[in-house]
């Protein structure tokens, strides 16, 4: 008996030992405390909390300074690489290669993230709030937000430039086509007008990002039908541009959500749209939701 409890110590110890080398590889630790539920629902739960509130972080910080946030069970496997290549002389070339696996956002991101984010992170983390702790099923824009999300989540972490450019439109797709209605544009009219409408600047009229989203939209049919190679030069561009059109979107859907409600179904959404379409492109300028 006493070298059965000496095993079973032992095996205790190098277990929890073997956690600790884990969560120590990591600069972030998630805590989460969900509501009482079978054991395999609460996991499920905590870890499509954690991957949502990850996501939401991407969203906000947008993809050049989150491409690297993801979950530690989906980190690269490989810790390292190493090649040998040999020259023309016989010269033998030994290469070690560490994976970058860590965003460099600085000391002070959150206070940066909260300051010019804080609507943003307040509305999404209000919405994930109540599908944790209230076990609330998203209906609504708060279903379209966190679906796109998703999709945009995944994008982000995409090493493949064709499959990311394909989950930003995924995710554009998400947001904005609404499927009632008579008399209904084409989706790749519907897509363009929409997400053109909040990734519009002073220094990029309206017409110009319309066009751009379409030869993105246009990317992806060409990906999906075999028109266009997967390894095509200009993918990087458009993926790059992707991005930042699905990120404008989705904010833009945080936007009317925290002004209206976060249950707002399709029809109201419906008439949201019309209305920033219409004072788009009358004015020049999107509608902005105070």
């Amino acid at each position: 008996m006493a070298i059965l409890q000496k095993n079973a110590a032992s095996f205790s110890n190098d277990l929890f030992g073997g956690v600790r080398d884990f969560f120590g590889f990591y600069d972030w630790i998630a805590i989460v405390e969900i509501p009482p539920a079978e054991a395999t629902v609460s996991e499920q739960l905590a870890q499509s909390a954690v991957r949502t509130a990850l996501d939401i972080l991407k969203l906000i910080m947008g993809a050049d300074h989150s491409d690297k946030v993801r979950l530690g069970s989906n980190m690269p496997l490989v810790p390292r690489t190493g090649s040998l290549t040999r020259d023309s002389s016989g010269r033998f070339n030994p290469i070690i290669t560490l994976p970058d696996i860590q965003n460099s956002v600085g000391a002070n991101w959150f206070s940066y993230v909260n300051k010019c984010g804080a609507l943003y992170l307040l509305t999404a983390g209000d919405i994930l709030r109540k599908v944790v702790k209230d076990f609330f099923v998203p209906t609504g824009i708060s279903s379209r937000f966190l679906d796109a999300l998703h999709w945009f989540g995944d994008a982000v972490t995409e090493p493949n430039p064709a499959a990311a450019l394909t989950k930003y439109v995924f995710a554009m797709e998400r947001a904005t086509v609404i499927s009632i209605g008579r008399n209904r544009p084409s989706i790749a009219a519907t897509v363009s007008n929409r997400c053109a409408a909040w990734w519009q600047s002073e220094d990029q009229p309206v017409l110009t990002c319309i066009e751009r989203i379409r030869d993105i939209y246009k990317a992806r049919s060409d990906l999906a039908h075999g028109a266009r190679s997967p390894f095509s030069e200009e993918l990087d561009s458009l993926v790059s541009d992707a991005s930042k059109v699905a990120r404008m979107t989705l904010l833009g859907l945080l936007q009317i959500a925290h002004s209206y409600s976060y249950e707002l179904s399709d029809r109201r959404l419906l008439r949201v749209y019309a209305d920033l379409e219409s004072r788009t492109f009358l004015t020049g300028w999107p509608w902005v939701v105070s």
